[in-house]
């Protein structure tokens, strides 16, 4: 685990809060902008944008299909 950077909006360079490791968060939306995926995440009160790399996304993918099914 590790800490991860979020960011105010998708495809932002301005830096929301970070999630410490082993931190819960809370998956809100999902975003494409110019063929990359980007997650919105609610820690507490703060919500901020995070976005995927390639090993992310199939993991998104699972989750999506795990719970739409």
């Amino acid at each position: 685990a590790q800490n991860i950077q979020t960011y105010k909006a998708a495809a932002s360079s301005k830096k929301a809060f970070v999630i410490k490791k082993n931190a819960k968060f809370a998956v809100k939306k999902l975003a494409v902008v110019k063929k990359n995926l980007y997650v919105q995440v609610k820690s507490g009160s703060k919500t901020g944008w995070i976005k995927l790399n390639t090993s992310s996304k199939k993991m998104v993918k699972a989750a999506a299909i795990s719970m739409a099914g």
